[in-house]
């Protein structure tokens, strides 16, 4: 029975090592990661308004433009 246990230690150790290494890599790598997930989530308009000089004006044409956008459909023939 102790021949088997001391045969069976250095795999089961080694695997517990191999697991923990792997766990803080993938912490590590969550991490790393956490400002592109954060900056991906933004919206359109939140990243303009982050890249933009404090106090600049927008486009006027972005200023025009209608809140709703229709469109039509004409048939040919």
């Amino acid at each position: 029975m102790t021949g088997r246990m001391s045969a069976v230690a250095p795999i089961i150790r080694t695997t517990a090592v191999g697991a923990c290494l792997l766990g803080l890599l993938g912490i590590v790598l969550y991490f790393a990661t956490a400002k592109e997930r954060r900056i991906m989530n933004m919206s359109a308009a939140d990243r303009w308004k982050s890249s933009t000089i404090l106090g600049a004006a927008g486009p006027p044409i972005d200023a025009a433009a209608p809140a709703k956008v229709e469109t039509a459909t004409f048939a040919l023939g």
